[in-house]
């Protein structure tokens, strides 16, 4: 066999085995290796000392860690994008890491919201979401529309503020700072006012439509299509629409109705939920703490026991919980939530189950709980 063929094929093999290696793998920063096929499904952000300072890093479900302790801040994931703070003497800025830990998008932004830890009280309020996120320039201080490559698609007109994310393809705006004491209206991923500003209190669109407070006395609130177009109104307050329907309130009682506003539920409840995973909460009596879950056609689906309930939540991935215990379908406890050092019990907020973990945050700390009500910690 010729030799000079034989070398060459070696010479070629280790080549093509070095570019393989170079695109399956990506050295993160922190010195953290992932292979992107193996990129976890669900990753959590954590804290922990580094030289005397607290950093944040990611880890995944089983509390392995993924992106080590480097962060001043982050934000949970949304659409493989975390938002993360940069703590560097030029710059105290945010950009977007993806799942392997890569600034995909540079840093160059504010903090979303009044505080590095906003993002505790409400993991899904900031973010990407229909491909877009609503930033704050650092420099300048204007609020833009980015893409997940980090280009500009608007910036926001003087004197209006965008808020939270994008629903349907809109976000909501008003023309106040801060948007005190000003109607709301909604904008496209252009930055063209769709809907003007007019009504004092707005949801975001589901299910192609927004709740909103009427321009009525006294005070009403009903629903509107992506036209502005009143298609629902008359009541004393509304939810936005959640798998097909929405709790409305007549008087005192809550009720559901669809989007044709149909009422498929008549008000007789003092205090209900929102639909998720076909059930949701309701308390039937006013002065007692007597809760139980209904269908879709208001039949009784799990009545719960008859004991003081603190707390409760919405269903999903076929769980919930019932105070400190994580209940399924049949009302069956399936695990109990450990004692944790929590600093305020008053605030705490249990958020529900996706990728098999709930969130759990008294404001200050985040703590991670799969569906045995298990801590998930950092190993």
């Amino acid at each position: 066999m010729d030799m000079k063929k034989i070398k060459g094929t070696i010479v070629l093999l280790c080549a093509l085995w070095f570019v393989f290696a170079a695109s399956s793998c990506q050295l993160l920063p922190g010195k953290t290796v992932v292979e992107e096929k193996d990129a976890p499904k669900v990753l959590l952000p954590f804290s922990g000392a580094v030289n005397g300072k607290m950093k944040w890093g990611f880890m995944d479900g089983k509390g392995k860690r993924v992106i080590d302790l480097q962060y001043e801040a982050v934000e949970f994931f949304s659409e493989e994008l975390a938002r993360v703070k940069l703590g560097d003497n030029k710059c105290e800025c945010w950009g977007f890491i993806d799942e392997t830990g890569k600034m995909v998008i540079q840093p160059q932004f504010n903090e979303p919201g009044s505080s590095d830890i906003d993002f505790l009280m409400n993991p899904e309020r900031f973010g990407f979401s229909d491909g877009v996120a609503v930033a704050k320039l650092k420099e300048g201080g204007k609020q833009v529309v980015i893409d997940k490559t980090g280009q500009i698609l608007f910036t926001a007109p003087e004197g209006y503020t965008l808020y939270n994310k994008f629903s349907e393809g809109l976000v909501k705006f008003s023309t106040s700072p801060g948007g005190y004491y000003s109607p709301y209206g909604f904008m496209d991923k252009t930055g063209k006012v769709v809907l003007d500003p007019i009504h004092s209190n707005a949801g975001s669109f589901h299910d192609g439509l927004a709740s909103v407070e009427l321009p009525t006395f006294p005070t009403t609130y009903g629903f509107i299509d992506k036209t502005g177009k009143k298609v629902i109104e008359g009541f004393d307050q509304v939810f936005d629409f959640s798998e097909g329907l929405a709790a409305v309130k007549k008087g005192d009682k809550w009720g559901f109705i669809d989007k044709n506003g149909q009422t498929i539920i008549e008000p007789q409840y003092y205090e209900v939920g929102s639909f998720s995973d076909g059930w949701s909460w309701i308390r039937a009596e006013a002065f007692e703490h007597k809760y139980f879950y209904i269908d879709k056609t208001g039949k009784s689906a799990l009545p719960l026991p008859e004991k003081f309930v603190l707390s409760l939540s919405d269903f999903s991935e076929g769980l919930t919980w019932l105070d400190n215990d994580v209940i399924d379908k049949t009302g069956k406890v399936i695990g109990t939530m450990p004692n944790l050092p929590i600093a305020n019990r008053e605030a705490i907020r249990k958020f529900k189950f996706k990728d098999g973990v709930s969130i759990m945050t008294d404001g200050k700390f985040a703590f991670y709980l799969n569906k045995e009500g298990k801590e998930i910690k950092q190993q």
